[in-house]
């Protein structure tokens, strides 16, 4: 019986083989390709994933005793608005203006009919609101969510706002709602905001993504939406006053402190309550620190004579 004669490619795989294996620069360069590949496929992943997480949406669409109105985007494109009214009843020119904003979960047919309980109920308030930019909102607009979309927005409502009553208007937002309402803060004429108030907010969206994935999101941070609250909430002036729930499972504490300690505002509050995340009602306690926290800009007109 014929023995089959040697492979001649074998020797050349085994020398291939065993220098592969005593190469440590070989298994480096090979474990970092790996890993850059592995890190760049899963871009489009990660972004997706927490578009959708930040950016939940709401479809709830009942306006109730509220009014849409129409506004124009600074670029000419259509708005859509919602005006309530709350607390007590008065002529409009003695009604204080607020602008709130809810969470990730809440568009403006909620943000506006369940935010105001928070107000004093003993003065008259005109409120305004709107969605968030995007379909997944009732009432947003036919675009991407961004806080550069969402800021560009909010500018045109407040613009409205000043328009339309003739005074500066409080800007109110709730966890997401509250980056929205220092970005808007921020980036507006001074003059033209009574106060900025935020409940629960986060130091920036980027440091809660990493601490809510226990640092698995930090490679991608460059990737997902900053939402700089704390950077924005040092550049008011305007009276500025924090609400934080010590029950939050879901933005620490210390990122409510944090975006207080760093207010640039000369006039500033932080009023803490044992409650959770989106809980409003252990709040209303706190009517008389915010009119006295807003009232400067807010003083109503005097009644017109009879």
């Amino acid at each position: 019986m014929m023995q089959p004669g040697p492979q001649r490619h074998g020797k050349s795989q085994n020398v291939l083989a065993g220098w592969a294996c005593s190469c440590p620069m070989f298994c480096t360069i090979c474990c970092a390709c790996w890993l850059f590949i592995t890190y760049v496929s899963l871009i489009p992943f990660v972004q997706w994933a927490s578009y959708g997480l930040l950016y939940a949406g709401d479809h709830y669409h009942e306006k109730g005793p509220c009014t849409e109105f129409g506004f124009k985007a600074f670029d000419g494109g259509d708005l859509l608005g919602l005006r309530c009214h709350y607390g007590a009843q008065k002529v409009p020119a003695q009604q204080r203006s607020v602008i709130v904003f809810g969470g990730n979960a809440m568009d403006m047919y909620d943000s506006a009919q369940h935010m105001p309980m928070m107000l004093p109920a003993g003065e008259s308030w005109q409120v305004f609101s709107m969605s968030m930019p995007g379909l997944q909102y009732a009432g947003g607009r036919d675009v991407p969510t961004s806080p550069t979309e969402a800021i560009q927005e909010a500018l045109a409502l407040l613009a409205h706002v000043n328009t339309e009553t003739g005074q500066p208007a409080a800007i109110f937002g709730w966890s997401l709602g509250s980056s929205l309402a220092a970005g808007l803060a921020a980036h507006a004429d001074q003059e033209h905001i009574a106060c900025l108030m935020m409940g629960n907010p986060f130091s920036s969206f980027r440091e809660l993504a990493v601490k809510l994935t226990m640092g698995i999101a930090a490679p991608y941070w460059f990737f997902l939406d900053e939402w700089a609250t704390a950077d924005w909430t040092a550049r008011v002036t305007a009276p500025t006053m924090v609400f934080s729930s010590l029950k939050d499972s879901l933005i620490p504490v210390k990122m409510h402190t944090e975006v207080y300690e760093r207010a640039g505002a000369p006039k500033k509050m932080l009023i803490e309550r044992q409650a959770s995340h989106m809980s409003f009602r252990p709040f209303m306690d706190a009517h008389d620190a915010v009119l006295d926290l807003c009232s400067a800009k807010l003083a109503p007109q005097p009644a017109p004579q009879p």
